[in-house]
């Protein structure tokens, strides 16, 4: 595997071997997966979802693309899961035909002639909330693992929301009022559901009951 070679070939009959040898041709066997390149990272409160897109050696598809991942904790070890081949990618467009992304696969490793291109996914879940991960990914094939591992991809599960602002008071009626407010929607964390209000009472501040709260776009 990975090694490169220089031949030249004579033809034979029954007279005997051509008077001259072909030109000299250089090749190289198949090799190892590339380092594993950019993931796009989807994040939720407990989980994060991840997507590559990976072109196969020619001869050597990729059999196993393995996800790293680690909290930002003293104590914590790299944990691993594997992800799954889930789009044949195309000139005219993904297929997610399970059988012809397998039997592509097959053809590729059988001719050794093509490559083929893969968008791979795996999903974590059961993670702490509010916490940070590192992840790292790798890939490998019949000849080995890819040589480096991808870049580290410092990430957190989805944080609570940031704090309101703008707060004002847009009208007045004899039995309330109607405020408004802004909270930045960060990419993420969980989209914004519902705001809680507090008066300030004699001793303490005291949440605001039936509260009618509406999303302006």
């Amino acid at each position: 595997p990975e090694t490169e070679f220089c031949v030249r070939i004579s033809s034979h009959n029954a007279v005997g071997s051509s008077r001259q040898m072909s030109q000299p041709v250089q090749f190289r066997t198949a090799k190892c997966p590339s380092t594993v390149g950019e993931a796009s990272v989807q994040v939720g409160p407990k989980a994060f979802a991840l997507t590559w897109e990976m072109q196969d050696p020619v001869g050597a598809p990729i059999v196993q693309l393995q996800l790293e991942y680690s909290a930002d904790s003293m104590f914590s070890s790299w944990d691993t899961v594997d992800a799954k081949p889930v789009a044949l990618l195309t000139d005219s467009g993904d297929n997610l035909d399970i059988n012809r992304l397998a039997a592509a696969v097959v053809v590729s490793r059988v001719t050794g002639a093509s490559s083929v291109v893969r968008r791979w996914h795996v999903q974590i879940d059961n993670l702490e909330r509010e916490m940070g991960y590192q992840l790292r990914a790798r890939a490998r094939n019949s000849v080995g693992w890819s040589p480096t591992y991808s870049s580290t991809i410092n990430t957190r599960t989805s944080d609570r929301p940031p704090q309101a602002y703008g707060v004002r008071c847009r009208s007045r009626h004899p039995t309330g009022v109607w405020l408004e407010a802004t909270v930045d929607e960060v990419l993420g964390t969980s989209a914004v559901e519902g705001i809680a209000v507090e008066s300030c009472g004699s001793f303490s501040w005291i949440e605001v009951q039936d509260v009618e709260c509406k999303r302006l776009d």
